[in-house]
Formats: structure tokens, sequence, C-alpha cells
């Protein structure tokens, strides 16, 4: 055995003691971090309603194990709606991004204020040719 394989060994015997890989630790951290209450929030009740927050949540994993050790990883959670629960009716509502409410309406202003002298454009271009 050379003092490499020895030194892997090791590496490798450390990461089983200290709970499996790298990229086993990374996931049970992260997946710890993407639970049910992270997706679901705590409900909140009021005047016989309960309001529960809805969030997505996304985790990704990457890099290199096996003496490797190079491993990354991120979780993103981002409100997404909410379960509004009345007289045992459920309903969810989703919650619009905010750049939709200003991107949409400013393109079609934009679309609306371009599209007249682009059609006269094309029009002269018609008459000349």
């Amino acid at each position: 055995m050379t003092e490499t394989d020895t030194v892997e060994t090791a590496k490798r015997e450390v990461a089983a003691a200290a709970g499996g890989s790298a990229v086993e630790r990374l996931a049970r951290h992260l997946g710890s971090a993407a639970s049910v209450r992270t997706v679901f929030g705590e409900p909140v009740e009021r005047g016989g309603m309960t309001i529960i927050p809805v969030a997505r949540v996304r985790v990704a994993l990457g890099g290199a194990d096996t003496a490797g050790d190079a491993v990354g990883g991120g979780a993103d959670a981002r409100p997404y709606g909410y379960i509004r629960i009345t007289q045992g009716k459920a309903e969810f509502t989703r919650i619009r991004e905010p750049w939709v409410s200003v991107v949409v309406p400013l393109a079609a202003a934009a679309t609306a204020a371009v599209l007249p002298e682009l059609a006269r454009r094309v029009m002269r271009a018609r008459r000349s040719a």
C-alpha cells in the first residue's frame, strides 16, 4: 500500500466517521433546509380563516467526492402563494412575480407606442418599391 493509498483510506474513514461523504452531509443539510415548514409556512388563524403560506423551494447539488471533496450546493426558497381555508373549504392563490406586474405593462406600452410608426414606415417602403 502506497502513502497515497493510506491517505485516501484515512480520508474515507474520517468522512464515514463524520456521517458519510461530503456530498451526503451536504445533501442532508440542504434537505433539512427544504423541509415542509419551508415550503408550507406556519398557519395563521384570524376570524375563522386560516392562511398557510406556500413557497417554491429548489435544491441543487454538485461537485465531486471520493477524495476530491470539491462539493457545493445551494437552496432557494421564494414565496409562491397561499392556501386560504374558510368554512372547511380550501383555496390556493398564487402570488405573481413582482416583475410581471411591472415588465409586462411596460412592454405593452412600448409596443403600443412604437407600432404605429413601424406600420407607417412599412407602408412608405411598399409605396416606394
